[in-house]
């Protein structure tokens, strides 16, 4: 009968210790899982982080890049708006200069006189029109009947009916021919120079 109990408390020993060695297999997997699932867990937390500082990282080089491009546009802005201003400045300040010179008779004359003779050679002068501004044609008007009796072809003399400021234009009617000495085209003339300098002209 000793034998029994003893076989039976044997059995209960090894059954108990069967059980606390499957207890803790269990809980060993149960451990093993668990630090699985939470390295899984952080690499994807890792690598939503990653993926989130990269975007930001992204539009942040984007909005920089915007912000160099806006200021470089404005510095450019700002700087043909300067030029505009200067060239402005120059070309009002030189055509008033301009209308200066022709209201002095002993200085304006003689360019007046050689403007004619230079037009006149460049169009040709048999059959041209000579235009000139009403008031030079006006203060001018013995001069221009002596040119006439000088010049060895027939010249005739109108107003322009355009503000040339002084100096003339000629139109040779038969070779269809304009030779411009105006000092309006002078003018335009060092406006496009001025355009060059400041790197405006289109």
């Amino acid at each position: 009968m000793r034998n029994i109990y003893e076989k039976l408390r044997h059995f209960d020993e090894v059954i108990l210790k069967d059980a606390a060695a499957e207890r803790d297999k269990i809980l060993q997997q149960i451990e093993a899982d668990s630090q699985e699932r939470i390295a899984r867990e952080r690499k994807k937390l890792e690598e939503q982080a990653r993926q989130l500082l990269e975007k930001e990282t992204v539009q942040a080089e984007v909005e920089k890049n915007n912000i160099i491009s806006k200021a470089i546009i404005n510095s450019r802005q700002l700087m043909v708006k300067k030029r505009e201003e200067i060239v402005s400045s120059v070309y009002d300040e030189t055509k008033r200069l301009l209308e200066d010179f022709v209201k002095k008779d002993d200085e304006y004359l003689p360019y007046f006189l050689k403007s004619i003779n230079n037009a006149l050679g460049v169009a040709g002068g048999n059959d041209s029109v000579v235009y000139l501004t009403a008031s030079d044609m006006q203060r001018f008007a013995r001069q221009l009947e002596q040119l006439k009796k000088e010049l060895p072809f027939q010249v005739t003399f109108e107003q322009a009916g355009d503000d040339i400021i002084g100096g003339c234009k000629v139109y040779n009617k038969t070779t269809d021919t304009v030779a411009d000495e105006t000092l309006a085209g002078r003018l335009e003339s060092n406006k496009e120079k001025i355009l060059e300098i400041c790197d405006l002209k289109i």
